[in-house]
Order: C-alpha cells, then structure tokens, then sequence
C-alpha cells in the first residue's frame, strides 16, 4: 500500500518563495523526475499560513525517506525559496473505500 507523506517548509516571505519556485525551473523538474525514478506517485504543491505544503504519495515510506534525507537538490530549492527551518514531515497511510472520496 502507497504512503501519503505531507512536509510543510516555513518560510518568512511567501511571496519571495512563489517567485523562487518560478525562477527554479530546471532545478524543479530535476527534483520532480528523480522524485519518480525513486518511486514517487504523486506531487504536489500547496500554499498554507508562512509555509509551503508538499503533498506526495509515494509507494513506500523507505523510498520517501532515502529520496529527501540528505537530497542536496532539496536543500539547494529551500535555501532558495528562503525556507526558514527545517520542514515537519508526516507519513500517513491512505484510507481506501471511503465514501466520497476521490
């Protein structure tokens, strides 16, 4: 069964992160693309309160884990997007057959 992971970055300037993501093109669809070679499902991003949210499904927990720790690509991004501190990471397992769920 796929994981759901969820990780929330901080950062002080939510308008000087959008324009980093903009302006990290290439250095994104790199991140993207090893992301699926590592057994990523699904990607997203999100805006929350003072932090970007990553929204991922991946196929399991271990393969997140050995794609983000120590990723120089992702520690490139976030000094980029002036993340502030270290992202909260949850893994979470779906919940399958829920009624009215997509």
């Amino acid at each position: 069964m796929s994981v759901v992971v969820i990780a929330r970055f901080p950062v002080s300037d939510f308008a000087k992160a959008i324009e980093g993501l903009k302006a990290q093109t290439a250095l994104l669809v790199k991140i993207s693309e090893d992301n699926k070679r590592s057994g990523g499902l699904h990607h997203r991003v999100a805006a929350g309160d003072g932090e970007l949210i990553v929204l991922d499904e991946w196929a399991t927990a271990e393969q997140f884990q050995s794609f983000f720790e120590g990723n120089a690509d992702i520690e490139q991004i976030t000094a980029a997007l002036g993340v502030t501190g270290p992202p909260t990471v949850s893994v979470c397992a779906p919940v399958d057959d829920v009624p009215g769920t997509f």
